[in-house]
């Protein structure tokens, strides 16, 4: 008997359609725009198989898609810019817009169709040599566009797998696929994705099944992770917090060498930085209780380093009494213990404490230098490159991750017998992947954290499934959440907590650090001690803060 809960494929026409034109309303209802002509706001209509098939070469579907969006041309594709000066109209705003989405969605369906038919591919791709035709099963993929209806919001685009019923997958179809949608980017416009605020991501962060019988679920269990296993991931959320640097560096327009960046990270997470001896204040925030002060922002840093540094402590204590390398494990046990003293301890200040500060810190040094530098040489030798070069990197990469993921899932998840090291080296490989991502968070254990136990949490239940993670060994204790039980009731709290584990929750909370770092170095430019709170940059602020705080919050309920 046929399974009626087979889903419509989600890169056909019809759906690409309906999934447009809902957009589109929801924008306009969103806008308050009522009477589009009246104020020359056209929506354009998304050209069908049929009508694509009459553009019978490259050239002349290429004039079509140009004289839909002259505005766009106009401003010579600076996008971001335009949206976000004041001084241009926001009717002008909304029209942009509204025609950067018309333009995805037609070029999704036109990536689509290529992928069907190989004659229609060759029109497209003909003139690239490096494309080869894949005929990929276009029923297995998921498409998934992110974004809010505000006119500076930015759009994600995630291209994921259906379970496969019957099919093996397709090795590398995700990598491809993406590759797909970003050429025709470069072959239409010239210009990459991201120059329209639009980014494209090849996920491996869920599994779905193309019916509604299951749920999409999380295969990722960071609970699973040993204390190797973190080290060895670490080196990847330090470049994503290393990348957020660079990116406000350069907002700033600060040239800062590699010592002095390398370093200012370092005490971030050794209490140096010179926020943490701040004096700051904001009159006019004083009676704002939405105001993200910097002593704040010092004391989330200060609260995380505690953790890090206990976890370090415990374990090299643990380790140390079980091994034989005593006298190189016993100096390693003294160093973080002495840290764990002197960072979190009662502050005296004598010259003995002041002499063992800095003896402790430079023995603090020796263990994040390596990590952070090494995270550092991912993100800068991606940015070393121009940018096409950047995206073929990233698909490498995602195809690497692609293919670790699959071997995982079919090995391990299946039987529900991970494997810690395979499993470090999935988590890895996608982390490195998103990590050539302009805005991305790395870990799914971060993005588990922010849309389960975030964004989505009253219908988290009814969305997503944890997949193969088992948390019979896990206690969550509600008594730290006790404010917040009233929400509860609408998803397996206990299972996502666990499922996440202690390490999961490090991961998230570093990452929200590294843009906490980051949005506040912006805001605070040429020195200035008090922040707009109307800026975007405070909003952004804000909400890192409080997914901080939110991870930090769970992290102690396990």
């Amino acid at each position: 008997m046929a399974n009626t809960n087979i889903k419509s494929p989600q890169f056909l026409y019809p759906q690409l359609l309906y999934k447009y034109n809902e957009i589109i309303n929801l924008f306009k209802k969103k806008q308050n725009i009522v009477h589009t002509h009246s104020i020359n706001i056209i929506t354009p209509t998304l050209l069908n198989i049929k009508e694509l098939n009459q553009h019978n070469s490259f050239e002349t579907l290429k004039t079509h898609i140009l004289n839909n969006i002259k505005p766009l041309i106009n401003i010579n594709y600076d996008y971001v810019n335009f949206i976000n000066n004041p001084n241009n109209s926001i009717i002008s705003k909304q029209k942009l817009w509204i025609l950067r989405v018309w333009l995805l969605y037609q070029f999704l369906f036109i990536v689509s169709s290529s992928i069907i038919d190989n004659k229609f591919f060759n029109i497209i791709y003909g003139n690239d040599s490096d494309l080869k035709y894949r005929k990929l099963i276009i029923n297995n993929y998921t498409l998934g566009t992110y974004g809010s209806n505000n006119l500076t919001s930015d759009v994600d685009v995630s291209i994921g797998y259906y379970v496969p019923q019957t099919e093996k997958y397709d090795n590398g179809g995700i990598a491809y696929f993406t590759l797909l949608i970003e050429k025709l980017f470069y072959i239409m416009l010239g210009i990459p994705s991201i120059t329209l605020d639009i980014e494209i991501y090849a996920d491996y962060t869920v599994l779905s099944y193309n019916n509604d019988t299951h749920k999409p679920y999380y295969y990722i269990d960071t609970s699973k992770l040993k204390y190797k296993n973190f080290v060895t991931i670490l080196p990847i959320v330090y470049g994503c917090i290393v990348r957020n640097y660079i990116f406000a560096l350069h907002k700033l327009n600060i040239d800062l060498n590699y010592e002095d960046l390398i370093n200012n990270i370092i005490k971030l997470f050794t209490n140096e930085y010179k926020w943490f001896n701040s004096t700051i204040t904001n009159s006019t925030s004083s009676n704002n209780t939405n105001y993200i002060s910097i002593n704040k922002i010092a004391n989330a840093f200060k609260k995380f380093n505690k953790i890090f540094i206990s976890i370090i402590n415990t374990k090299t204590t643990n380790t140390t009494n079980t091994t034989n390398k005593s006298h190189k494990k016993t100096r390693t046990t003294k160093l973080h213990s002495k840290l764990h003293s002197k960072l979190h301890t009662n502050k005296s200040h004598n010259k003995t404490h002041t002499a063992n500060f800095h003896k402790t810190n430079n023995l603090l040094h020796k263990f994040l230098t390596p990590n952070i530098r090494k995270g550092y040489n991912l993100i800068n030798e991606y940015n070393n490159l121009k940018q096409f070069a950047k995206f073929a990197k990233y698909i490498n990469s995602a195809k690497k991750a692609e293919l670790k993921a699959h071997k995982y899932i079919d090995k391990y998840t299946h039987n529900n017998n991970n494997n810690t090291d395979e499993l470090t080296n999935v988590i890895y490989a996608i982390g490195q992947a998103l990590l050539y991502r302009k805005e991305s968070y790395v870990m799914i254990s971060t993005v588990m954290d922010v849309v389960i136990n975030g964004q989505k949490l009253k219908h988290a239940n009814k969305i997503y499934s944890l997949g193969c993670c088992k948390r019979n060994n896990c206690e969550y204790n509600s008594k730290h959440n006790s404010k917040h039980n009233s929400k509860h009731k609408y998803a397996n709290i206990k299972d996502t907590y666990c499922a996440l584990g202690k390490y999961g929750y490090i991961f998230s909370m570093m990452e929200q650090l590294g843009y906490l770092f980051r949005y506040y170095l912006i805001e605070t430019d040429n020195n200035k001690s008090a922040l707009d709170v109307n800026k975007l940059s405070h909003r952004k602020i804000k909400k890192y803060y409080k997914r901080f705080e939110n991870a930090y919050r769970h992290y102690n309920s396990l």
